[in-house]
């Protein structure tokens, strides 16, 4: 059944004068970030005689002109609002610049999360948080759906001392909470005092697909082309960390994967299907990347087929994958090298847990991980109700 989920931007451009959002104002936005009449959040604010003055971008850039990883030089808007973004070459090009600083009073952040820790737009966030604690500025957050629902969440929370770019917060790679309710825990967990409004949603509830919100699907990034992948995301990124393309540079990325090294697709479906994972059939595919891995070669391999969103469990999917792949073709291997700003490398960064990163590499076994997820899930589904917005 579609009801209609009214976002945090409906609510305060209907209304103004609800909120605390005064004086002159700079929005976090991209192209992602609209009311439901399709209006950016810039305009939308302006057009609700808000003092809009500024915009910041995230990762890729407003309009999502960048890929993955790829640094944001200028950025433009049109209409004359100028654009600034916050994804450049180094850790300190994350922040605002001082010198901007002064330039508004009000910071309007409007993202559209995945529901997957390492997304970086709530590590943008949570730099945000922390650097206009104590500043007098206010962050007001609209708050929109997390596209994979907020009833289910996987795996362990980040361990202390894993954090990065890709991981701020002690939550699961699957957390369930939206973006309101992460800064609810955010301000908790870091015991920041930064002046902050959430503007809820209006209609929202915990076990809501996307496609029953009523709301337009636009592609958060240039890779998240549907909800379905959002769906897969938790497990399948971890692909990212190896030799084998999560089929970035073509129209299902993260949905499919494989190498010119699989040349037996059938047996890995065969193999994987015999795991009896929940919610999930594997298909064997052949596909060419236009751009990243493997660009113009046929990549030999999977496509995940969910054939039940509540009982498909992406992350476990996922980091199976990785296990299988690593034990039947010897031309696999982990990559090396920074990843997102962070020397440490990609598998190490988006594990964010011992337990799972010994498994990536054969230490551990699936059953030891399926246990261990599930006495960690516990511990977070209690840990997360002081900071839950929602039923």
């Amino acid at each position: 059944m579609t009801t209609h989920v009214n976002t945090g931007l409906m609510r305060l451009a209907g209304d103004p004068s609800r909120f605390q959002c005064n004086g002159r104002i700079a929005v976090v936005a991209n192209k992602a970030s609209i009311d439901r009449g399709f209006q950016y959040t810039p305009f939308a604010l302006l057009n609700a005689g808000l003092d809009v003055s500024m915009v910041f971008s995230p990762e890729h850039g407003f309009f999502q002109v960048a890929g993955y990883m790829a640094t944001v030089g200028r950025d433009r808007l049109f209409g004359g609002l100028p654009v600034k973004s916050l994804y450049q070459d180094t850790e300190d090009d994350l922040l605002i610049p001082q010198d901007m600083l002064d330039t508004f009073d009000c910071l309007v952040f409007d993202l559209q999360d995945v529901g997957t820790r390492c997304y970086t737009y709530i590590s943008h966030l949570v730099l945000l948080l922390r650097q206009l604690q104590g500043s007098g500025k206010r962050i007001v957050v609209l708050d929109r759906p997390n596209p994979i629902g907020g009833a289910i969440v996987e795996g362990p929370a980040l361990a202390r001392g894993w954090e990065s770019f890709v991981g701020m917060l002690p939550v699961p790679m699957r957390h369930g909470l939206t973006v309101g309710e992460t800064v609810r825990l955010a301000l908790s967990v870091e015991k920041l005092d930064t002046d902050v409004e959430i503007v809820p949603m209006e209609g929202w509830h915990r076990a809501m697909s996307f496609d029953e919100t009523g709301l337009a699907w636009v592609p958060p990034s240039p890779n998240m082309p549907t909800p379905k992948t959002a769906l897969v995301y938790p497990g399948m990124v971890f692909l990212e960390a190896t030799n084998v393309s999560e089929a970035r540079g073509t129209t299902t990325p993260f949905e499919m994967f494989g190498a010119p090294f699989i040349r037996d697709p059938d047996r890995l479906a065969k193999r994987l299907n015999s795991e009896g994972l929940t919610g999930v059939h594997f298909m064997p595919v052949f596909f060419k990347p236009r751009f990243d891995k493997y660009e113009g070669q046929v990549c030999g391999g999977c496509a995940l087929q969910v054939t039940n969103a509540t009982l498909f469990r992406p992350l476990l999917t996922g980091l199976f994958v990785v296990s299988v792949l690593r034990d039947m073709y010897p031309g696999f291997r982990f990559l090396d090298g920074p990843y997102e700003f962070d020397d440490r490398g990609a598998a190490y960064l988006l594990a964010g847990d011992r337990v799972v990163y010994d498994f990536l590499y054969g230490k551990t076994t699936f059953s030891t991980l399926k246990d261990y997820f599930r006495e960690q899930e516990g511990h977070f589904l209690s840990f997360r109700k002081d900071f839950l917005l929602y039923d």
